[in-house]
């Protein structure tokens, strides 16, 4: 059977077979592939997470390999650790050719294997290819490795781009002369040997790591002479990015093909370049269309509408819960969290930090094999430390707030099971002083009873105390003992009484503390059932505590009253949120949504909140009036009066009162 995949890649890279799924991209391919053929060392560089692996993958390897002119090895270190190989043997292993072993020509002429030269010289004999290309991905990895390591490789990269054949084979070459000048080779085999290579090399890096690029300067001078960036993917680009993969029929996909009507093609640009105010970033459009893609396939989704983006803002918050969802084992999950949640965020300031694997080992408990299944879901990423070996960070800006949201639930969930657990745990001992409470009541009800029968006792012995005097001591005797026991009894009872009071009077008042403090953080209906917890707990009271519980009724009150309050503003923030991003055409329904939270009047925090909202929504209303209003006129004068009613629509929409706006739609749109 054969495996489907997505047709947007999500976190990851996109790998050589999704070339044509890979769009957005083509300039940059074509620039970067034309530097490849004119210079000879090439630095592409980028900020993490643009996609420099996507474009060596999905865009320049298949453009090698369609030309047959330059054979391309791609070629990653990974960081240095105790035991790794080195940089130049592991070039050394993928430049070898295992099956045809080395020429016989190279082992007639030299003695010397171990350098990258003699490995391409030995390509060229076999294969009659001449042209090579290393292609190295992450390459501040090598900066992660011994001193002599990185000398080593320089050095013989340094051997491969400036000389036409190393001093070492040249002289062994020359070995075979003899005194006359007479050579062992025949003339065919001396023009096969100095026959040129021609090598390429591509080094991709992080831009906040190219300063290590100045360490190969002493072999390399012009490291960095030519230089590719790669940018952020333009509106335009990103357009392409979503559409195209969606148009594709094949079999191979999860999803039939779909489409996108205009206006959420609009709204999702929107969401993720931030009201179109800068370039979007690969990594948060392919999980947002992934996710995308996968509605399609669980609902049967023919075309993505705007009402099928009402949550797009969540879109990042579910990829966190899914892909931790992914590790079943509970107790990794909790581990992974702790770890992701409160390592790798400075929460004050909502800013990634980075741990090194020691510190993940230590002080989490995690196993290398836990670590590798968060790099393999991507939700951490592994960079190479200067020091060797990796430290872990979440991979992209993006997840921060989502994975503060998750955190902020799960300690939310934590704190109500530990106040479950405290509340029953304060439920059995007022039982169990009830119940010895209730015991103490029968034992004093009993020896009231038996008060009265020893009376009863007394009294006959008075009126027989001629018959039986001895009997009347003794019944005298017994009635004195029977008031001492129900005088012990009535104070044993009333002992455990105050107990039972004073313990519920803290409860209560416990349970009023936490009351006022979750109404404080806005959590109403937790507030709420503490009130209601608190006026249970003196039910069997009366009067005697806070005449019935009257502090408890009048802030219970009051907390329903603010949480109906809080809910109405937050309904409206989040529906003008929601209207926010469903495209243009809602901008104005937005803004009165955070107009008619802040006239609720909360609280100065909120308040603020809502106005800040509100102020970037008639931003953004003037700047879509202008461009819509400026389309729909060009329009006009360019005749097009389908695609000008339709600007000129949206434009009515951000400013109904304009008069040209008005005066253009009625005489030319129906």
């Amino acid at each position: 059977m054969m495996h489907k995949s997505f047709r947007y890649p999500g976190a990851q890279p996109f790998k050589m077979s999704q070339e044509g799924l890979f769009f957005g991209r083509e300039q940059d391919i074509e620039n970067l592939y034309q530097l490849l053929t004119l210079e000879r060392l090439i630095v592409l560089y980028s900020k993490s997470g643009l996609g420099k692996s996507s474009l060596i993958n999905a865009g320049i390897m298949p453009r090698l390999v369609e030309s047959v002119e330059l054979r391309a090895f791609p070629i990653r270190f990974g960081a240095y650790q105790d035991g790794k190989t080195p940089p130049l043997n592991l070039t050394r292993g993928i430049l070898a050719l295992e099956e045809e072993g080395i020429h016989p020509l190279l082992e007639k002429a030299f003695y010397n294997d171990s350098s990258l030269w003699f490995h391409l010289k030995n390509w060229q004999l076999h294969h009659g290819q001449s042209r090579f290309i290393l292609i190295i991905d992450q390459f501040e990895e090598l900066f992660t490795y011994p001193e002599q390591d990185i000398i080593a490789f320089k050095r013989q990269v340094a051997d491969l781009l400036h000389t036409e054949m190393p001093n070492d084979f040249r002289e062994q070459l020359e070995a075979h002369f003899d005194d006359a000048g007479k050579s062992i080779f025949s003339d065919q085999e001396l023009e096969l040997l100095h026959h040129p290579l021609e090598i390429k090399l591509l080094l991709a890096i992080r831009s906040d790591r190219m300063s290590l690029m100045n360490n190969l300067s002493d072999y390399l001078p012009n490291v960095l002479r030519t230089c590719y960036e790669l940018n952020a993917l333009n509106l335009q680009q990103a357009e392409e990015a979503i559409l195209n993969p969606a148009y594709l029929s094949s079999e191979a996909f999860s999803s039939p093909p779909f489409d996108y009507e205009d206006e959420a093609i609009e709204a999702i640009l929107s969401f993720l370049s931030r009201g179109r105010r800068e370039p979007i970033e690969s990594f948060q459009l392919q999980i947002l269309c992934q996710s995308l893609e996968q509605r399609v396939i669980d609902e049967g989704i023919k075309v993505i509408k705007v009402e099928h983006l009402q949550n797009i803002g969540s879109i990042y918050e579910d990829y966190y819960d899914t892909q931790i969802a992914r590790l079943n084992d509970p107790a990794e999950q909790l581990a992974a969290r702790q770890l992701i949640e409160e390592a790798l965020i400075f929460e004050e300031e909502e800013r990634r930090l980075s741990l090194y694997e020691g510190q993940v080992y230590q002080s989490f408990g995690f196993t290398p094999e836990l670590l590798r299944k968060l790099v393999d879901l991507h939700l951490l990423r592994a960079e190479p430390s200067l020091k060797g070996g990796y430290t872990y960070e979440i991979p992209h800006d993006t997840l921060v707030q989502p994975i503060l949201k998750a955190k902020s639930r799960r300690l939310e969930q934590q704190r109500r099971q530990e106040e479950e657990a405290a509340k029953a745990e304060r439920e059995q001992e007022l039982s169990a002083l009830r119940r010895k409470a209730e015991e103490e009541q029968r034992k004093k009800a009993r020896a009231r009873a038996a008060a009265t029968a020893f009376g009863l006792l007394a009294l006959l012995a008075l009126v027989a105390s001629v018959v039986a005097a001895r009997q009347y001591r003794m019944a005298k005797a017994s009635e004195q003992e029977a008031i001492r026991e129900k005088e012990r009894s009535v104070a044993l009872s009333d002992s455990l009484e105050q107990q039972l009071y004073r313990m519920v009077i803290t409860d209560y008042e416990r349970l009023l503390a936490e009351a006022r403090r979750l109404s404080a953080e806005a959590s109403f209906g937790e507030s709420a059932s503490r009130y209601r917890d608190a006026l249970a707990s003196i039910a069997g009271f009366g009067i005697r505590i806070d005449s019935g519980g009257v502090r408890a009724n009048r802030e219970l009150a009051e907390t329903e009253a603010l949480a109906q309050k809080y809910s109405d503003f937050s309904r409206l923030i989040s529906e003008g949120d929601a209207l926010a991003g469903q495209g243009p055409g809602k901008l104005r329904p937005a803004l009165e949504k955070y107009q008619a939270a802040r006239a609720l009047d909360f609280s100065p925090s909120l308040n603020q909140a809502a106005e800040v909202k509100a102020e970037k929504m008639r931003l953004d209303i003037e700047e879509n009036f202008s461009r819509y209003k400026e389309r729909g006129l060009l329009y006009l004068r360019r005749k097009n009066v389908e695609a000008a009613c339709q600007n000129l629509r949206i434009a009515r929409s951000l400013k109904p009162a304009d008069q040209e706006v008005r005066e253009a739609l009625a005489g030319n749109c129906q």
